[in-house]
């Protein structure tokens, strides 16, 4: 719910958000409003900008900032690593985004959710892996997500990604003959 306090045409998430949008240095109007702030971020819908900001200026209080990274990680907004701004993405790292996505994307398995990996986070599991490489939690995640019936907009992703990066996909091989992984040929092995 929207706090009282505030002018009426304040009361609507998507006008925050939207004034956000534009300037999230902004957030810092509301540190005195903890409440109203958790509302912004609490059902996930928030921009990762808006987030990130949320974060940099600690207005997230910290045995919630898992909660918060949680909410944007599990939720069906669609995140685009690549556009989010470098200072944004570092904040956003640095508060563990990448440890808490790695838990809900592979190790949760939420990749075989198809509503999950072929819109909201496709592009999330690309950058991760890019990003940070492959290991035992990711090349099982993957194993089991593509064996029948799959999130095939991910499968799309993830085949380009290992057609373009043979040191992935030569990865990808040898950790899933190291574990007795069956190696999915609908990514292109």
């Amino acid at each position: 719910m929207i706090k009282p306090w505030l002018p009426t045409f304040w009361r609507t998430k998507d006008y925050v958000v939207l004034f956000f949008k534009t300037d999230s240095s902004k957030v810092l109007y509301f540190r005195e409003h903890p409440q109203y702030i958790r509302n912004l971020w609490f059902k996930g819908l928030l921009d990762p900008s808006i987030l990130a900001a949320l974060l940099r200026n600690d207005l997230i209080p910290n045995e919630q900032k898992e909660e918060a990274l949680e909410s944007i990680i599990q939720s069906n907004q669609t995140i685009f690593p690549e556009s989010i701004r470098e200072e944004d993405m570092s904040t956003l790292i640095t508060k563990s985004f990448p440890k808490v996505f790695k838990r809900i994307a592979f190790e949760e398995r939420n990749i075989s959710s198809f509503e999950y990996a072929n819109h909201a986070k496709r592009w999330t599991v690309v950058w991760y892996i890019k990003k940070y490489g492959l290991d035992e939690a990711i090349v099982l995640a993957l194993s089991l997500t593509f064996i029948g019936d799959h999130p095939w907009h991910l499968k799309d992703a993830l085949k380009e990604m290992f057609s373009e990066d043979h040191l992935l996909k030569s990865s990808f091989v040898r950790i899933s003959e190291e574990k007795g992984y069956r190696i999915p040929t609908l990514l292109g092995f």
